[in-house]
Parts: structure tokens; C-alpha cells; sequence
């Protein structure tokens, strides 16, 4: 651990290679009228909220302060994101991290933004580096392994690890085999370090080494998240040392956080742990060995001989791996009983699953313990693998009997809930527990260790006297900069809002019905270049099933999601026709680039309000009305009209681009709620009301 510390702080007073050019990286001069931009672009137009955006972020650098900067789509955040990170990678030395959410938007980073800014700027010596998780490269040792096993795909796997020059799965033209893949993937837990043969080839470290170079480092938030939270436990590190960081898209950190910060066991999670050393079908390692250990056990028993410390080892560790399996059995056919025939159910008191899963896995990491004689490279990964993981489940597992309180207050610090999925036998079970509030965290693994930290999105804000108060509070970001800029689009000319005011509500039997033809109406007034977005897959089927016909009849190509194609082909199929109608749920909400005449009418069935039943929710709700506060009003509406904003931004992406948005969810105007949710929708939208009935 020492030795890491002191790697860490060597790391840290290292410079970066000295960027060469001439160092006039002011907003104003690049992105003004007379600046390098201006005089090598024909059609350049000088953005007056990127050149405040990028100013802004540069004082922030300097201030060493947060900053939550909401930018309407068009404003160029990405030239005015690399601007700051380059001024300030200039002046420190250190790397500047620059986080996506998507994949498309990283690789325009790299290929496209940062090249073409660095370019104009006439820099030279920069040094650019995109940062993937650990599991997108190939192990070139286990790669062999799996090769050799004949996996399915693997002479299409060896093929590719001859001609690979990164070995990333995003370098492979055809996918190959999921299973072969996750055995052939660099992995932390059966890495051998310095020790492997390959290691002087490997493509992940040589990624680490192109890293620790870098003055950006691109990457995501999932990545950044995980680095963050490595470091802070002392488990090493994904990303070299560094100190300012960007979150672009950063209205999806606290989604990512909270998958990062959630711990989930599967029913399946802890026999596939053990698959390599020990299964049911006596193919793992451990197996092997326990019929000699048992074998010699017998024979020196026989003869009353002194037993054989090794085999009563191995002996013990099959032993605790099997009563490991049989607790594992146990605990979760009493998570069964007591979820019953729900989805989900939430656990609501300390203990509430009586369990001795907590003793077989401290008995088993014992025995693993005891193991130490094997000398196996491969075994010895193995065993430590199985060794950590039993040990965050353990971990884990406590937290969802214990339901600690957090720190210095009277309120849990986590909720935990059980869940289920299939029908009849093939129905599995997953127990989860997660933070309630992200704030300490945050904190504690991303604001304390770092010097500033940037967020831009379109849609950070919500209105009122602070119109960030909701995303600040989602994430414990305590009085950051702020800076909300003005749209840059002409609403008024480029998009219109419709909002039919007799839509009957979801419980109601005509629902899907009245639905449908709406749905139609509005499809076959614009011939088509649709989103129709909804909540809920039901809801969704039963509206795509009810409008197919009528709108295939219209000339309209229909896309489903969760039919034939994937979230990705549906996109570039849509994109490829004039007439396309595409029916979508949460995931077509956000992150989806669809510019021009191919989408001019998004349709927004029901109003994105958080599930009831999610138990986050419920969790929070409770605290909330604790302390005499609204749950509804103080977090459920801003969520909602995060969502709105994120949904209607699906429409107008360029200047020049034209469209009408329908919503056919009446509470915008007969809730008391329903103008703070439609206020965060550009006030210059012309607005027409109507009526199922009305020719609009």
C-alpha cells in the first residue's frame, strides 16, 4: 500500500511533455471573429455563449472551484470544453479529463474536435489519449488460452489478435462469441502483472503508458467513476494522477454514480465466482485436486498414518465452497418467499432475511486462505479472485441485513431491496442496496481529491431563484460556479409546442385507444419523422399494435423498440428514411443525434415522472416528509422536468432544422403543476391547445 502511495506521488510532481505554440488560448481571440477559427472556417458564425461558456470554465481552472454550466444544444460546448482543458494542461503540467456519456461523442472528441482545435491553435508536442474500460481490450494471454480450448469464434479470435493494433473490441468487424470474448478480455482479477509473458505486448498497458503521457485523457463517466473510487480505497488506479475534470453530458453523472455505487448479487453470482475452481460439474481446478487430497486422506486413515496438511487443505476448501453453495441455496429460496409473486420488494428492517451465508463466507475465505501452497500462476489468480469478490459480498450482504444509518444522523445511509425476473422455474432473484443520497459519496471519492470540477449539459436547470438546486442536490455539489446560458436556435421559427388538453388518463379503458389515434393523426400530418416516446414498455405495445396498421397505410416505416432491431440499428434506420415513425421508451429520451428532416415531430405520450414503486425513490420520500419537506414538488417535478427538457431536445439539433412537439399528457394544464413542468420548455415556442377532436 505504501509503495502505491509513493508510485502516486512520483506520478503527481511528473510533468507532462511541454506543449509547444504560441499560448494566446483567450476564448475571445480563438473563437472571435478575427481569431484562427473565423479565418479558416467560410462559414464560421461567432458563438457568444461558447465564448462565455469557455471563459467561465477557464476561471473556474484557476479559481479551483465547481461549476454547473447549463448550455443549450448549438452552443459549441465541446470546442469550448477542449479550450479550457488545454490552457490549463499548458500552464500546469497535469492532465485534464474530459468525461462523455456516449461512445459517438468520445470518438468525435479524439478523431474530430481535439485534432482540428490543437491544429488551429498550431500546438504541437499534445498528446491525446481516449481512455476505455479495462474489459474493452483483449488479454493476449488469456486470448491464447481460449484460442486453445477451440471456443466457439476461435479462429476468427485468432485471426484478429494477429492483426489487431489496439485489441479493442471496437477494432473487431464482426462480434465474436460472448462467452469466448469474456474469456479472452484483460481482466484486473486474472491479470499476472509483470509476471506474464505478455506483458510487454499487452495492449492495456500499453494503453496505461500512451495514458500517463496524455495531456487530455477522454473518456466516460462510468470509467472516471470507477477511477475515482479505486483510488480513494486504495485498490490502484484506471487513470493516471490528475486534478480538473470535465463532465460533458453531465445531466447523466448521477445515473452512472449510482450504478457505480450500487452493489447487486445475482442468484447465479457466487457458483460462476467459483466456476474455475470449483462447480457442480467438477471441471474446476479445486476439483481435480480434492480426488487425489481425498484419495491420500483415505489411504493414510487406513493405515492411521499423520494426514497430509495439503490435502486436509484442499479437503477443507471444497468442503466450505459446497456448505458456500448450499447457504447460497438457501438465502435466496428465502428471498423468494419473501418477495413472492411481486417484481420487487424492498427491505424495510434490519435482519429481515435470517441467513448463516455471512459465516459460509468467512469460512470459505479461511480456506482459500490455506491454499497457498498451489503454485500455479493461473490457480493463484483464480483464488484471489474468488478470495476479493467474497469478500465485497460479504460486505454487501451486511449492508442489506444491517440497514445502516448514515453517518451522525437517524436516517439509513442505504436502501436495499430483493427482485425478480421470469416466470414460474425460470424466475431468478437479485438483492441490491444503494446509497440514498449521492452527496457524502461525491464528496468524499470526486470533490475532495480533485481541484474543480466541470458539468455541462443542455439540461442541468429547472427554473426558480436557483434553477440548479435539484441537480446540485442530486449530486452533494455544495455552491459550485453556476451559468446558465440562452438558447442559440430561433424557437419561435423552428419549432412549435401542441398540447392536446381531453387526453383520458393511462388507468382509464380508452387510454391506449384514444392514444392510437392521436398518434396517427399526428404521424400522418407529417408524413412520418416521428419519435413517439413513452414510459412504459405496456403502454408502448399496446399503441404500436392499435396504430400499426393505420400507419402503414400511411406510407409511414415503423420502428419498435425491443422488435427486430437494436437501439443502435433502429437509430440509423430512422435516420435513413423520410417516413419513419419510431416507437421508444426512458433510452430514446436522451443521448439520441437525429438532425434534419428525418425527425420533425416528437410525440411525448406521458409525462416522465419518476416510478412510484422504485424503492430510491421511496427511500428519499420518507426522509423527505421526515424533515417536513415535499417530496413531489422539491424532486419528483424537477426530475420530471429534467426528463421533458432532455425529451424535447430530441428535435431541433441544428439551425436549420423544423419540427412541432406533441404532448398528449392533459396534467400539463389541468395539474396546478403543469406550467413549472412546460416553463422549462423554451418560452418562445408558439403554443396551441386542442382537443382529440380538433384539426390542428
Amino acid at each position: 500500500m505504501a509503495e502505491d502511495k509513493d508510485k502516486d506521488k512520483k506520478q503527481e510532481s511528473r510533468k507532462l511533455p511541454v506543449i509547444v505554440g504560441n499560448f494566446d488560448f483567450r476564448p475571445s481571440h480563438v473563437l472571435g471573429s478575427s481569431g484562427p477559427l473565423a479565418k479558416s472556417l467560410p462559414d464560421y458564425e461567432v458563438r457568444g455563449p461558447q465564448i462565455t461558456l469557455a471563459e467561465t470554465i477557464q476561471k473556474a481552472f484557476e479559481d479551483k472551484k465547481n461549476l454547473a454550466a447549463e448550455a443549450a444544444t448549438g452552443t459549441g460546448k465541446s470546442f469550448a470544453n477542449i479550450l479550457a482543458a488545454l490552457e490549463t494542461s499548458a500552464g500546469t503540467g497535469m492532465p485534464v479529463v474530459i468525461s462523455t456519456h456516449t461512445i459517438a461523442l468520445q470518438e468525435q472528441l479524439v478523431e474530430k474536435d481535439i485534432p482540428f482545435l490543437i491544429d488551429q491553435l498550431q500546438l504541437s508536442n499534445v498528446h491525446v489519449a481516449l481512455a476505455k474500460g479495462r474489459g474493452n481490450y483483449a488479454s493476449i494471454r488469456r486470448a491464447r488460452i481460449a484460442i486453445g480450448e477451440n471456443q466457439k469464434d476461435s479462429q476468427k479470435l485468432s485471426r484478429w489478435l494477429n492483426s489487431t493494433d489496439d485489441g479493442t473490441l471496437s477494432s473487431m468487424s464482426s462480434r465474436i462469441d460472448h462467452t469466448t470474448w469474456s474469456r479472452s478480455k484483460s481482466d484486473p482479477d486474472q491479470c499476472l502483472g509483470e509476471t506474464c509473458p505478455d506483458f510487454a505486448d499487452c495492449f492495456y498497458q500499453k494503453s496505461r503508458r500512451a495514458l500517463g503521457e496524455a495531456h487530455l485523457i477522454v473518456t466516460n463517466h462510468n470509467l472516471v467513476l470507477l477511477d475515482l473510487k479505486m483510488k480513494s480505497s486504495g485498490l490502484g488506479a484506471v487513470l493516471p494522477p490528475y486534478k480538473h475534470l470535465i463532465f460533458d453530458e453531465g445531466h447523466e453523472v448521477e445515473t452512472v454514480a449510482r450504478k457505480v455505487f450500487t452493489f447487486e448479487l445475482k442468484q447465479k453470482d457466487i457458483p460462476l465466482l467459483f466456476h474455475e475452481v470449483y462447480n457442480d460439474n467438477g471441471t474446476g481446478f479445486l476439483n481435480q485436486m480434492l480426488l487425489t487430497a481425498e484419495m491420500t486422506l483415505r489411504e493414510n486413515a487406513a493405515i492411521s498414518a499423520e494426514q497430509d496438511p495439503k490435502a486436509l487443505a484442499i479437503k477443507g476448501a471444497g468442503d466450505s465452497i459446497e456448505a458456500l453453495f448450499e447457504q447460497n441455496d438457501e438465502f435466496f429460496r428465502k428471498v423468494s418467499s419473501y418477495v413472492g409473486s411481486l417484481p420487487m420488494k424492498r427491505f424495510m428492517e434490519k435482519n429481515t432475511i435470517k441467513t448463516d451465508i455471512m459465516t459460509s463466507l468467512e469460512v470459505a475465505l479461511s480456506c482459500l486462505k490455506h491454499l497457498d501452497f498451489i503454485s500455479s500462476d493461473d490457480h493463484k489468480v483464480a483464488l484471489e479472485f474468488a478470495s476479493k469478490k467474497c469478500t465485497e459480498i460479504a460486505l454487501g450482504i451486511d449492508k442489506i441485513l444491517e440497514l445502516p444509518n448514515a453517518e451522525g444522523k437517524d436516517y439509513p445511509d442505504i436502501v436495499a431491496w430483493a427482485s425478480a425476473r421470469g416466470m414460474n422455474s425460470y424466475r431468478t432473484y437479485t438483492v441490491t442496496c444503494a446509497p440514498i443520497f449521492l452527496g457524502p459519496t461525491m464528496k468524499k471519492l470526486v470533490y475532495r481529491p480533485l481541484d474543480s470540477v466541470i458539468f455541462t449539459s443542455a439540461t442541468l436547470s429547472t427554473g426558480g431563484r436557483n434553477p440548479f438546486r435539484m441537480f446540485e442536490s442530486s449530486l452533494g455539489l455544495k455552491e459550485p460556479m453556476r451559468l446558465k446560458l440562452p438558447a442559440v436556435f430561433d424557437y419561435k421559427r423552428q419549432a412549435s409546442i401542441v398540447t392536446i388538453k381531453d387526453m383520458p388518463e393511462q388507468k382509464d379503458s380508452n387510454y391506449a385507444e384514444a392514444m392510437a389515434e392521436q398518434v396517427k393523426k399526428f404521424c400522418r400530418l407529417t408524413r412520418g419523422g416521428a419519435f413517439v416516446l413513452f414510459t412504459s414498455f405496456k403502454a408502448m405495445n399496446q399503441v404500436y399494435e392499435l396504430s400499426k396498421v393505420g400507419l402503414e397505410m400511411a406510407n409511414c416505416e415503423l420502428f419498435c423498440q425491443g422488435k427486430e432491431l437494436n437501439r443502435k440499428q433502429m437509430i440509423e434506420a430512422f435516420k435513413r428514411t423520410n417516413r419513419g415513425v419510431l416507437f421508444g421508451v426512458s433510452s430514446f429520451w436522451t443521448g439520441v443525434d437525429v438532425p434534419g428532416r428525418a425527425l420533425r415531430n416528437l410525440i411525448i405520450t406521458k409525462l416522465p415522472f419518476p416510478a412510484p414503486n422504485d424503492p430510491l425513490m421511496q427511500a428519499q420520500k420518507e426522509i423527505y416528509e421526515k424533515f417536513g419537506r415535499n417530496f413531489f414538488y422539491e424532486r419528483a417535478i424537477p426530475m420530471t422536468a429534467i426528463l421533458l427538457k432532455q425529451g424535447f431536445g430530441r428535435l431541433i439539433r441544428k439551425s436549420t432544422d423544423k419540427g412541432i412537439v406533441v404532448i398528449l399528457d392533459s396534467r400539463v394544464v389541468t395539474k396546478k403543476y403543469g406550467p413549472m413542468l412546460l416553463n422549462v420548455l423554451p418560452a418562445e415556442c408558439p403554443k396551441k391547445y386542442g382537443t382529440r377532436a380538433s384539426k390542428l
